[in-house]
């Protein structure tokens, strides 16, 4: 399935990749990529905590909100889960920098690419989002494996 993003949000994607910042898209628009069409308020994606990829995500998001949070540095990144919403800066757009129930590098190897424009995106595999959602299992994420098993 072909993925759909507001231009704000795939400027988000767009500089991401540009800093060769490591991280697959989550979330509910990994869950229409794999075939389950339902509403997604924003775009979720994971991105490794390294400190060499934390260090590469903080200069992408400093790009995207024009100035160096103090709340978003590698050494507040690096090894840490974190949940940063860019709401507040006009996108519908998070970045996750752990995620339940998988092993990210493991992932990130099994992770899809798709298409989008003149952009690779990576998507997590369907196995590997089924582990975080079961991981989480709060309702949404118990119907969206509900959702999964049955395509």
């Amino acid at each position: 399935m072909a993925l759909d993003f507001g231009l704000g949000e795939e400027r988000c994607l767009r500089t991401l990749i540009a800093h060769r910042v490591e991280f697959l898209v989550v979330g509910g628009y990994a869950v229409r990529y794999h075939g389950v069409l339902r509403p997604a308020k924003d775009v979720d994606v994971l991105a490794g905590n390294d400190s060499a990829n934390a260090d590469r995500l903080c200069d992408a998001l400093s790009e995207l909100i024009g100035v160096r949070h103090p709340n978003l540095t590698p050494d507040q990144i690096s090894e840490r889960k974190r949940q940063i919403n860019f709401a507040e800066w006009g996108y519908k757009f998070e970045v996750l920098t752990a995620g339940g129930g998988i092993d990210f590098p493991s992932a990130y190897s099994n992770g899809i690419t798709v298409q989008l424009g003149t952009i690779d995106v990576p998507v997590i595999a369907k196995a590997d989002l089924l582990a975080m959602k079961r991981h989480a299992a709060r309702p949404q994420d118990q119907s969206d494996v509900d959702a999964l098993e049955a395509v």
